[in-house]
Order: structure tokens, then sequence, then C-alpha cells
């Protein structure tokens, strides 16, 4: 007789749910709770399982951790946030209110968000995360008190992360609410349309990311919060004004943060407060800085330019970016090298920043170095004459991939932006991969066919009498972006051939568009597969 005839198998028996003891019952409430989407899990799982049998009502409801997160916002039910405090017990909280007004709230709607707010802010002596947002229709002074009364500053003990963001009236500047708490060394803070000035009362040796937004903060007071963060990663500041800055420029010795700092964000701040920030900010140890100036002037770009520290980098930028859309975006990407991280700028504004970059680089050359460049088509004359005059002269040593961007939606009709590059010669020996990105939402003109052809048969023939460059026959041509576009552009195209072409256009249209037909058959690939 075998083994397995002399000990037939058996299932293993199973163990009713009912059977389990209360600790297992508890795991299984919370694991089904952290399933839920974040927006409703403080009611959704908890209701369930509360209502399932008696003792499992009794044990979810005297479970405190199972009710330790609040999500709420305005026009919801007020019980259930109720609930949720009142069965968390002395649980630590998460608390979570959002109550921004887009259009005007009835009494009913303020009273119930006045009654959520004043309940979950008298439990701040056990909130882990306390963040509030609101408007100007739910301010309130005695229900906010807990936060902002200047005569009794609230002591938040448990409190790590504390976001308090405030919406007030558009068109009419009022007094900002000025926060009064003691936190004692917060990781995380982020203050938006209301003043803090007490920053060492919050602020520590372990906060690591700050963000300011809609606020003025006094030099001597912004100061103080640098030195009060020595571990500060990620700093943003958005519409913020530093007022009363000394005109005297300290020197590198005098920095104030940075040595841990990896995230350097700004957003529409004027030309004073930046620099300050320039001078209290070592930006070359910075990893990733990104500045926004939607409505940068004219001489302003040079300034955000000089900002960014662009030669600074070290002559080891490999990726330059400049596209231009409703806005103009402009990147930098220097990889890592031994001992360094990789390193990134970011510049974004409502004007081209390629008329700048010869006066911020400084005679600093990154064309020697550059692996991979995406350009707008609009920008394609005017960066091939920054490289003609390059340091290094007319060659792109190195560069292995273009990606060159066409949005007829930015292109005038004619196109008048569209010059021809008309400099020596440039060299791209190594020039590997071109992709040509369709983008926009208007389809490609026939207009836009022959400055297209112009601009790519440099990187691919020697001569307008088609002599092609030697390695260039293996090169990856690909086209990208949206179908329909591939289809008008591959029309345009035939008709400028059927009205006469010349040679040079109907070379570099072979070597071109079997990357195009081949997006066709993909878009429409994907079609049929719906």
């Amino acid at each position: 007789m075998s083994l397995y005839s002399r000990f037939p198998y058996r299932p293993p028996g199973s163990t009713p749910i009912t059977k389990l003891d209360d600790d297992v019952l508890c795991m299984i409430f919370s694991a089904t709770r952290d399933l839920d989407e974040p927006e409703s899990r403080t009611w959704c799982s908890n209701v369930l399982v509360s209502h399932v049998c008696q003792r499992w009502r009794s044990l979810s409801i005297q479970y405190a951790p199972l009710w330790d997160v609040l999500i709420w916002s305005a026009g919801k039910p007020v019980y259930p946030a109720l609930t949720v405090l009142e069965r968390s017990k002395s649980a630590f909280l998460t608390v979570d209110l959002d109550a921004i007004a887009e259009s005007p709230p009835s009494p009913d709607n303020v009273a119930g968000v006045h009654f959520v707010i004043s309940a979950a802010l008298s439990q701040l002596s056990r909130m882990e995360v306390c963040a509030l947002t609101w408007s100007y229709e739910y301010w309130d002074s005695d229900v906010f008190a807990p936060l902002f009364s200047p005569s009794s500053p609230r002591r938040l003990p448990c409190v790590r992360d504390l976001i308090l963001c405030y919406r007030s009236r558009p068109y009419r500047p009022s007094t900002l609410p000025d926060v009064h708490v003691v936190c004692y060394d917060l990781l995380q803070l982020q203050l938006q349309g209301v003043v803090a000035k007490n920053w060492a009362s919050m602020l520590g040796k372990h906060t690591c990311i700050v963000a300011l937004s809609d606020c003025n903060v006094q030099y001597d007071d912004f100061v103080l919060f640098l030195e009060s963060t020595p571990a500060l990663m990620e700093l943003h500041v958005d519409w913020l004004r530093i007022l009363n800055a000394p005109r005297t420029v300290p020197g590198d010795s005098d920095k104030v943060v940075g040595h841990a700092m990896s995230s350097l964000r700004i957003s529409q701040i004027d030309e004073d407060t930046l620099r300050v920030l320039g001078r209290l900010i070592p930006i070359d140890k910075i990893d990733t800085v990104d500045i926004a100036a939607q409505h940068m002037d004219e001489d302003e770009g040079p300034l955000c330019l000089e900002f960014l520290r662009v030669p600074n980098l070290k002559a080891n930028i490999a990726t330059l970016h400049i596209i231009d859309d409703v806005t103009s975006t402009f990147i930098v990407i220097a990889p890592a090298r031994a001992g360094s991280n990789s390193m990134c700028r970011t510049l974004t504004s409502t004007q081209s920043v390629l008329p700048f970059l010869p006066d911020a680089l400084d005679g600093f050359d990154m064309f020697s170095t550059l692996e991979q460049i995406a350009l707008d088509i609009t920008q394609w004359a005017d960066f091939m004459d920054l490289v003609a005059t390059a340091p290094t002269g007319p060659c792109l040593p190195i560069l292995q991939e273009i990606r060159l961007v066409v949005n007829q939606s930015v292109i005038f009709e004619p196109p008048e932006g569209l010059r021809d590059y008309a400099g020596p010669d440039i060299s791209f020996p190594r020039l590997s991969a071109l992709d040509i990105e369709l983008l926009g939402l208007d389809p490609p003109s026939k207009s836009l066919v022959r400055p297209l052809l112009r601009a790519v048969r440099p990187l691919l023939f020697a001569d307008i009498a088609g002599n092609p460059l030697p390695d260039k026959a293996t090169m990856k041509i690909q086209f990208l972006g949206s179908g329909d576009h591939a289809g008008t552009l591959r029309c345009m195209y035939e008709t400028v051939v059927d009205e006469g072409a010349t040679p040079a256009e109907v070379m570099v249209g072979q070597a071109i568009f079997p990357g195009l037909s081949k997006l066709l058959r993909q878009c429409f690939s994907r079609a049929t597969c719906y």
C-alpha cells in the first residue's frame, strides 16, 4: 500500500470568521479600511463592518484606530465627521478638512462647516496630521481661534504635518490671519494665504518640506525660518514676497541653507524676492531647481536664467528641452556623476527663453556635452545660430537624439516665425535618432511642410544635391503624436510634391515619411482594437 493511500489527503478544516478572536478581527477591519478610496475611507468600510452583527458592531466601535482618519469637505453630512471624532477616542488623528466654496454657501452650509471645524480643532492635542483648507466665506476668528489666537498659542505636541491653506477674497486685499501655534519640530509645513512669524516654535532639525504661498514674509523672519531647518530638503514658494531685505550682498559663507536641500520650486515671485533667494540659498548644490514665471517681463528673463546658474553645472549638461506652446519651457539636465546626483534646471514662462540664453551662458559651452535635445520647430533656426557661434565651433559632437516638436496651433499662417537656418554647416557626427512630434489642436498646413523638410535636411544630407551624410543611413526616424495629424501631414506633403517640390524636398520626404506611415499603422491598429 502506498504512502498516499495509507494517509489520504484531507482538506484542512476552516474556522468560521465568527470564531476569530478580537485582535485578528481588528486587523481585518483595519486592512479592509485601508483598501477604500482615500476620500471615502473614513466612513464606508467602517460602517459596513459595524452593521454585520452585534459582536462586530461592538468591536469596531470600540476599536479606536479604525476611526483615526477624518477626511471631510463642505457640503457633506456633519454627523459622520462627528462620529469619527467620537469613536477615535484617544487615538492619534489624521484630519483633512476642505471648506472651499465655489459659489456663495447657504447659512446652513456655513454652520455645518463651523461645527465640524470646531469639533476637529478641539482635538488638536492628539492630531498627527492637521490639514485645513478654507475660503473667506467660512472664515470666523472665533471658530479658528485654536490656530490663530495671539493671546494663547496652542501647543500641538503630536502634529508632524501642518497644512493651512486660506483662499482670501479676490481683488479685495485683507489682513491675512497670523498663525500662533507651538508644534515641536514639524516634518512638513504648508502655508497658503496665512502668516507665520515665530518659525522657531514650529520648525526644527527634522523639518524636511516647507511650502509657502500667497503671503508676505519679513526678511528677518525668513532668515529665521531657514536657520531653523538645517535638514530642509524641499522648499516651494509661490506668490511670496520677502520684505525689508538689506541691500548688502552676503558672500558664499553667509548662505543660510542648502546642504540638505534637493528641490527648490519657485512660482510667480518678483525680482527682489528672487534675488534674495539667490543670496540666501546655494543654488549650485540643489539637485532640482524649477522656476515658473508665467508673467515674466523682458528684463526678468536674464535674471531668471542667472538664478538657475546653468554654467555652474560643470560642463556636464546632457539634455536640453526648449518647447514653446501656451508657455515656453526650458529644461537642462546634467546626469549623475561619481559623487553627485543628477541635476535639473527648469524655467517656464510666457516668453521664449532662447534669446536670453547667450547672456546667461556667459561663454559657457554646453553644446559639446549635449546628448539629447527637444526643440520646437519655431526655435530651430535660432538654436542652430547659437550652435554655430559656440566656442567649440559649429558642431554637436556627441548629440545622439533630436526631438523636433511641430505644433500648428502656435504657428502663424503663413508661418512667419519659421525662418530657415542660413549659417555654416553644423556637424552631427553621432546623431542616431530623430523624433518628429505632432502636437496641438490644429492639423498641419501645407505651408508647414516645406519648412519642416528644410529643417530636417541638414540632419540627413550633406547638401541640397542630396548627397547623404556618412553613417546616417541607419538613423532611426519616427513620428509621434496624433494619428489624425499624421494623415493630414502626409496629404499635405503629397500636395506639395504634385505642385512641384524640389529634388531635395522629395529626397527628405522619402527619408522621413516611412516613419509617418508607421505612426498611421499604429493608430489604425489601436483603433481596430476597440
